[in-house]
């Protein structure tokens, strides 16, 4: 993930920076990827698996950030998804931030970000065995439904600290 954080590559046109490792003999269901919604410099990678149900609004590309989108009506199944806060907006304000005084924001914002991905790692292999451990006994959708709210709710918590980055 360092590598790909390389703040000489990354700008404000790189997006969901992801880092995979492929092993032999994986359940395509736990097969995890870090995945930074904007460049990576200045957004945490959060751990997905190809086995989730489901991605956060917040998440989600939004109906306004698409050439063209105002000239058609809102589908009304979109509403919710509409009304969120775009996540990959606060993080493109944490990348201005950061371009105004590098010197002063890159380590701090670093930290933060690497502190974030430090206590995902903590605690992948409760989530990982816990899912491989109910495939092995059947139980797939529960499996998913483990990865699922683990990437949840580590996706709230990378919005949440880009809030305290961008709002401090």
């Amino acid at each position: 993930m360092a590598l790909v954080r390389d703040p000489r590559i990354a700008d404000d046109e790189a997006r969901n920076d992801q880092v995979v490792s492929l092993h032999p003999d994986m359940d395509p269901d736990t097969i995890r990827m870090w995945v930074a919604l904007t460049g990576s410099v200045a957004a945490p990678f959060a751990p997905w698996w190809l086995g989730v149900t489901s991605v956060l609004l917040e998440f989600v590309q939004h109906r306004y950030l698409m050439m063209g989108a105002s000239s058609s009506f809102l589908n009304s199944d979109f509403r919710m998804q509409e009304a969120s806060v775009f996540a990959g907006r606060i993080f493109e304000r944490i990348l201005y931030y950061m371009c105004s005084a590098p010197d002063a924001f890159l380590p701090v914002v670093t930290d933060m970000l690497t502190g974030f991905e430090a206590q995902s790692r903590d605690d992948l292999d409760w989530a990982e065995k816990g899912a491989r451990a109910l495939i092995e006994k059947g139980d797939r959708d529960a499996a998913k439904t483990l990865l699922t709210h683990y990437s949840h709710t580590r996706a709230a918590k990378a919005l949440e600290v880009g809030k305290t980055i961008a709002d401090a």
